[in-house]
């Protein structure tokens, strides 16, 4: 018995040492991000860590998806074909102008 309360014993001041530190720790964290010590507990603090990152990843694939949608709008072709993987036909010339050169050349 006294083999079990000393190895007991060891383990429980470990666990202890490290609560001390965890507590400590979430202290300078919470700090950090502009909350009072004392006033904010660890669901609260970490459902408004999660909430930032969910809409911060919204964001940023709205962002992307406009991203993509300006290049297209205001690219040349080139660019067009890098972003979608598709190449887009481009006449150089109206299909009124390219018979009027035809016709101009013709006689």
């Amino acid at each position: 018995m006294r083999e079990f309360l000393a190895g007991s014993e060891e383990r429980l001041n470990k666990i202890k040492a490290e609560c001390k530190t965890a507590v400590k720790d979430f202290g300078e964290c919470v700090e950090f991000y502009g909350e009072e010590r004392q006033q904010t507990d660890t669901s609260s603090f970490f459902s408004a860590i999660l909430k930032f990152i969910r809409s911060y990843k919204v964001a940023e694939t709205e962002n992307e998806q406009k991203k993509r949608v300006t290049l297209r709008n205001q690219s040349p072709p080139e660019t067009i074909k890098a972003t979608t993987g598709k190449k887009q036909q481009v006449n150089p010339m109206p299909v009124n102008q390219n018979l009027s050169m035809w016709f101009l050349f013709m006689y």
